[in-house]
Parts: structure tokens; C-alpha cells; sequence
């Protein structure tokens, strides 16, 4: 973007920071604080997840074109967010801080089976993430991409996001203390035991046994080839088994079927050995 420090620069970045700082706590937090850091540095499809050491990773919010939803976040959801060094150092004792991806495994991204499975599909040439530890075993991180043909983030680049850091990343904790955010998306710490009852009974009342168990390794986050293998059976087998899922619970994605869960979870399903869908569904 060219000098950073530039007053005009500068100036566009407070004003729309300050709008940003207003709109804690409301769905326009996110659209506003992404306005606010592009015054600054220009980036492509930002997007904040909230990871969880027991659930699969929540989008909260994106700026991602509906055409490639399903590559970048679906096919992510399909498993390859195991193997994300961003979501690996989020669940390892976290530091509050802008991180690169290719700096934490040590430029060695083309080399990864992360790459191989997934990254290499969704064309990025460089990748940033703001991390925002917000208990035990959440975090919320801001990442930060330029797309293939574009160029890397420059060291101007970096070191403006990092000296902005600190501040930003104390805004994103008073927005997601904020009741409403903690109502939609924030799972209680003490629910591990919780969310393990609910996974055990999880649509037992509407798929069969061994739909129950694609389903079971599909919300725990396990790949296709890996659940197929664990399950003994081929790839094609166990695409049939979730295909048959997704029609009997009306659902279209991956994606889709995380929401659901999460929504049974907040409704305090699973607490016998019913299926938390019955209530939940009534």
C-alpha cells in the first residue's frame, strides 16, 4: 500500500477503527474492524474463526465470494483444519499475536500434507492471522490473505499489522465478551463432558447404526480417506453414508451439519441417552 505512516493513512485508520470500536458486540463489528485494518494494508477474503479444543472450527464471519465457499471452507471443515498450523497453535498454549503461516513451519509449506490436501487448492500466496485467546480452550483468530499473482505481504506491511496488533486485538476481546457474541458462538469450558453425551446420541433416532458412526468421525472432524479407513470401508462407501445423512437431516454441507450440532449443543440436548435432535427439532 505504500507508506503506512502517511497522515491520510493514518487518519482513514482511526476513523474507521472508531466506527469499529462503537459496533462492539453487533454483527457489524467484524465487517467494520476488516474496513478498518484494509485503510491500512490491502488483503483478500478475511475471515474469523473460532476454534475450540472439543468442536469443530466455527466461521463467524468471512468476506469470501459464494462460488468458492465450498473449496475454502467446506472442504476445510471436510478435515484439513487438523492439520492447520494456525489451529495447531491455537489449541497449544497460545500467545495473544500476528502470526505468518509461512514463518511457523518454517517456509516449509510446500513440503506439508497440509498443503497437499488442501492448501494448494485454494491458490494463496501468503497468509497472516491475528490470534485472540479468549479462554482455556478458544481462541479467535483474524486471518489475513493475498491471493496467487498478488504479492507477499511486504515488511512494511508486517511490521504496521504488528505494531497495530495489541490494540486490535484488545477491541476483538471486548467484542467477543459481549453477551450477544458469547450467546451465539462460545461454548462453556466445563462442557468437554457434555459435547461428548451429545456427539454419542447425535441423529441415532433418524440414520442408521453405521450412519451414526460416519456421522460420529465426520463432527469430530476427520477427513474423508481417514474416517473411511477407520470405518473399513472405501471412499465411495462412506461419501454414500453422508450423502444419505445430509438428506434425511435436510442438510447441503459439511458446514451445515457443524451449525446444527452446535445449535443442539446450545439447547442442552444430550444430557440422557436420547437423541438431542428430538427435542431440538420440536
Amino acid at each position: 500500500m505504500g507508506h503506512h505512516t502517511s497522515p491520510m493513512t493514518t487518519s482513514f485508520w482511526h476513523q474507521n477503527l472508531a466506527s469499529a470500536v462503537a459496533a462492539t458486540g453487533s454483527t457489524n463489528f467484524f465487517p467494520l474492524l476488516v474496513r478498518a485494518l484494509r485503510s491500512a494494508v490491502s488483503f483478500d477474503r478475511p475471515q474469523a474463526w473460532l476454534y475450540h479444543r472439543h468442536l469443530p472450527p466455527q466461521l463467524v464471519f468471512h468476506d469470501i465470494a459464494t462460488q468458492y465457499m465450498g473449496l475454502e471452507v467446506d472442504l476445510y471443515l471436510e478435515g484439513p483444519y487438523r492439520e492447520d498450523p494456525f489451529f495447531q497453535i491455537s489449541l497449544s498454549a497460545p500467545v495473544a499475536d500476528l502470526y505468518r503461516l509461512s514463518e511457523l513451519i518454517e517456509g516449509r509449506l510446500e513440503e506439508s500434507s497440509y498443503y497437499a490436501s488442501y492448501y494448494q487448492r485454494i491458490h494463496v500466496v501468503d497468509e497472516l492471522m491475528l490470534l485472540i485467546p479468549i479462554s482455556e480452550d478458544q481462541t479467535l483468530n483474524i486471518c489475513l490473505m493475498r491471493s496467487e499473482g498478488e504479492l507477499r505481504f511486504s515488511d512494511e506491511d508486517i511490521g504496521w499489522l504488528r505494531d497495530a496488533a495489541s490494540l486490535v486485538i484488545a477491541i476483538v476481546k471486548q467484542h467477543v465478551s459481549r453477551d450477544q457474541f458469547m450467546e451465539a458462538h462460545v461454548a462453556d469450558q466445563n462442557m468437554a463432558n457434555h459435547i461428548n453425551r451429545t456427539l454419542s446420541s447425535f441423529g441415532t433416532s433418524i440414520v442408521t447404526t453405521r450412519e451414526q458412526e460416519v456421522l460420529q468421525l465426520t463432527l469430530q472432524g476427520y477427513s474423508t480417506a481417514v474416517a473411511a479407513e477407520r470405518m473399513n470401508i472405501s471412499v465411495e462407501t462412506l461419501r454414500r453414508h453422508r450423502k444419505n445423512i445430509y438428506q434425511k437431516l435436510d442438510l447441503s454441507s459439511q458446514a451445515d451439519l457443524f451449525t446444527l450440532f452446535l445449535n443442539v449443543l446450545r439447547c442442552g440436548g444430550g444430557e440422557d441417552n436420547t437423541d438431542p435432535l428430538i427435542a431440538y427439532l420440536s
